[in-house]
C-alpha cells in the first residue's frame, strides 16, 4: 500500500520558509545579547552588598535598622570606605540631613555626643588655672539656636554649656614687655 504524500502549495512553503527564517533570527538575536551581557559582567566584576538609607534621615538622629538596606553595587566601582555591615552604622548620627538612596561611608556617621553635666568642648582654650602669669575671669560658656516652629515660641533658645572655669585673656601685644621709650638727646 502507498502512502500518499500530500503536496503543499506555494504559498504554504512561502510561509514554512519565513517562519523557519524568523526562528533562526529570534536565535541568533538571543545569542548576541546574552554575549553582551556576558562580556558587560565580565567587564564590571563582581558584586557586593553596600549599605544604603530607605528613608530620609534628619540631622543628629540616631539611625536604627528601619533606617537602612542594602543595593548591589559593582565592587570596582564601590568606595573602599562603604559600609558594608549593619552594625557599623547603628546608632551613629549624621551631622546634616541624609536623603533617601544614600550610600553610607565611614566619615558621614559619627559617635553621638558625649558631653556631661561639668565638661565643656570649646574651640578655644579653657583652664581653671593659667599656666602663665595673665588676666584671667571667670566665664561662662553660652550657646543659641534658633527654635524649632514646632515648639511654638519666637527667638532663640539658649543653653549653659559649661560654668565656673576660667578664660584666658592673654593679648600678644598687650602682654608684652615694653622697651623704654627712646631719650631725646
Amino acid at each position: 500500500m502507498a502512502v500518499m504524500r500530500r503536496q503543499m502549495n506555494p504559498r504554504q512553503r512561502q510561509g514554512l520558509l519565513l517562519v523557519v527564517i524568523a526562528a533562526a533570527g529570534l536565535i541568533g538575536v538571543f545569542v548576541l545579547v546574552a554575549n553582551y551581557v556576558s562580556s558587560v559582567s565580565k567587564q564590571v566584576g563582581p558584586k557586593v552588598d553596600v549599605l544604603t538609607l530607605i528613608r530620609p534621615l534628619q540631622a543628629y538622629q540616631p539611625v536604627s535598622t528601619g533606617d537602612l538596606g542594602y543595593v548591589a553595587l559593582p565592587e570596582k566601582w564601590v568606595p573602599g570606605t562603604a559600609l558594608r555591615d549593619a552594625s557599623q552604622a547603628l546608632g551613629q548620627i549624621s551631622q546634616v540631613p541624609l536623603p533617601t538612596g544614600t550610600e553610607l561611608e565611614q566619615g558621614m556617621l559619627t559617635g553621638q555626643p558625649t558631653l556631661r553635666p561639668g565638661s565643656a568642648s570649646s574651640p578655644f582654650p579653657l583652664t581653671r588655672r593659667p599656666a602663665w602669669p595673665t588676666r584671667s575671669r571667670p566665664a561662662a560658656l553660652w550657646t543659641s539656636w534658633p527654635r524649632s516652629p514646632a515648639a511654638g515660641k519666637a527667638g532663640p533658645a539658649r543653653a549653659l554649656l559649661a560654668s565656673s572655669f576660667r578664660m584666658s585673656t592673654c593679648c600678644w601685644p598687650a602682654n608684652r614687655p615694653r622697651a623704654p621709650p627712646a631719650q631725646a638727646s
